[in-house]
C-alpha cells in the first residue's frame, strides 16, 4: 500500500518531525492521522478545548499504532498545564499490551504534574482486558464525555 497526503500509509511508517521524507518518497507532516494497519485502522483525534485536551481513539490499538498515540499525547500534555486529559475511548475495538503501558503512562504524567487523566464510554472489551491485567483501577472513567468534563471543572 502507498500513501498519499489524503489516504493510508504502511503501518510500519511513523510520521517524523519536519515532513522528512519516508521510504515511499512521500513527505508527511506531524499532523496527518497514520492508520496503525491495513482493514485494522486506528486514529486519535486531538481537540483543545479550552483547558482540556480531548483525544478519541478508533479502531484497534495495537503496537503498530503506539508511536501515533504517543505523539498525540505529548501534543496533549504540553498543550494544557494542568494537563487536564480526557480519553474518549468508546470507538476503540481493542487495545494490546504496548497501548495499554501508553495510556497507562500518559495518566501517570498528567498526574505528576497536577493534572488528570479521565477514559470516558470505555466498553466491556476495555474493562475486561484491565481486570484481567489487575488494573481496573488504573483510570478514572465516566461514561461521557460531557461527565468528565463537569467533574474536571468542579474538581471531582
Amino acid at each position: 500500500m502507498t500513501g498519499s497526503a489524503d489516504g493510508p500509509h504502511p503501518p510500519h511508517e511513523t510520521v517524523s518531525q519536519g515532513g522528512a521524507p519516508f521510504r515511499d518518497g512521500e513527505r508527511r507532516t506531524a499532523d496527518q492521522q497514520v492508520p496503525a494497519s491495513p482493514g485494522r485502522d486506528f486514529t486519535v483525534k486531538l481537540l483543545l478545548d479550552g483547558p482540556y485536551a480531548i483525544l478519541v481513539l478508533e479502531g484497534r490499538l495495537e503496537r503498530s499504532g503506539v508511536a501515533l498515540l504517543q505523539e498525540k499525547f505529548t501534543r496533549a500534555l504540553v498543550a494544557r498545564h494542568p494537563p487536564w486529559l480526557i480519553i474518549e475511548v468508546a470507538g476503540l475495538e481493542s487495545a494490546d499490551s504496548f497501548g495499554l503501558a501508553v495510556l497507562l503512562g500518559a495518566e501517570r504524567h498528567a498526574r505528576t504534574s497536577g493534572g488528570r487523566m479521565i477514559v470516558c464510554g470505555a466498553g466491556d472489551i476495555l474493562r475486561t482486558r484491565l481486570a484481567r491485567r489487575g488494573l481496573e483501577g488504573a483510570f478514572e472513567m465516566r461514561a461521557t464525555v460531557g461527565e468528565a468534563i463537569t467533574d474536571l471543572y468542579l474538581g471531582r
